[in-house]
């Protein structure tokens, strides 16, 4: 028995918006995949079989954009996003001395935008290309009640790389 007061569409949330946005982004993230990846982006989460390392040492980081979305929004121009948060996470990861494996972004808004997630998810993929790194995992949180007084979307990365033990 569904209760209407408490069923997603009750909350504001598009569900056929969501699968057309998964649908758009699943492309960008399939440009940046190796072997290692084990399921495609759409799940709740990314699989990565890690193999051939020698000892290695898992690095962890997680890191967002703030104003930068601001201006996005200004400008209707949201790949820039993607490209800047991939590679000021790259720059995190590497001052640990860690080579980057994959990364996962998270994508919260108001009103869930098909296009808008699609243009950052390609700039994500766009630079992951650039800096050998893959697109693991993109989640996608639709929350109107909460979020249509605030700024149009959030953007968090979290990263994972490795690196040697030294001993």
């Amino acid at each position: 028995m569904t209760n209407e007061n408490t069923s997603y569409s009750a909350a504001g949330v598009n569900i056929q918006a969501a699968n057309r946005t998964i649908e758009l982004i699943k492309k960008h993230a399939a440009s940046t995949y190796r072997p290692e990846v084990l399921a495609p982006v759409g799940l709740f989460g990314g699989l990565f079989q890690l193999t051939g390392f020698k000892q290695p040492v898992l690095v962890a980081s997680a890191d967002g954009v703030g104003t930068k979305l601001k201006v996005a929004a200004i400008l209707e121009s949201y790949d820039t996003v993607g490209i800047d948060i991939v590679n000021h996470s790259v720059n995190d990861i590497l001052t640990l001395g860690a080579s980057p494996l994959f990364f996962l972004d998270y994508v919260a808004m108001g009103k869930l935008r098909p296009e808008h997630v699609e243009a950052i998810v390609r700039g994500l993929s766009q630079a992951c290309r650039d800096v050998d790194v893959l697109l693991l995992a993109v989640r996608l949180l639709k929350c109107p009640a909460y979020m249509l007084k605030m700024i149009m979307t959030w953007l968090v990365s979290s990263w994972v790389g490795w690196r040697k033990i030294k001993l």
